[in-house]
């Protein structure tokens, strides 16, 4: 991993483009949802690994947004300067320079 990255909760196929509408080209890799060997679950949800840029932080906010009142994303944050990651809650009203801040706080990595 050559910087940090967002790691979305499991979605739905339909949550999933959804956001992937309001980020740019090539900044998000699906990841199958994990589980452990036995486990049952829903096969269709998908986790998506994010870049973190000004411009996927712009996303989110746009994509929150648009989900209606009182929604909150719980997202994992991983990758340089985060030495177990951790996770934080986005919610519908959280703007761009609101997810700069708690990220860089965390040690985030961010590109300008």
């Amino acid at each position: 991993m050559t910087q940090s990255v967002l790691v979305t909760p499991e979605m739905s196929r339909n949550e999933v483009l959804d956001l992937l509408d309001h980020l740019p080209p090539g900044t998000a890799v699906e990841r199958p949802a994990e589980r452990r060997s036995g486990e049952l679950g829903e096969p269709a949800l998908i986790a998506l690994v994010l870049a973190l840029t000004p411009a996927v932080l712009s996303g989110i906010s746009a994509w929150l947004a648009t989900r209606g009142k009182d929604v909150e994303v719980r997202f994992t944050a991983e990758g340089l300067g985060l030495k177990t990651g951790f996770s934080f809650t986005a919610k519908n009203d959280t703007t761009p320079s609101d997810l700069t801040k708690t990220l860089t706080e965390a040690g985030a990595d961010l590109p300008t």
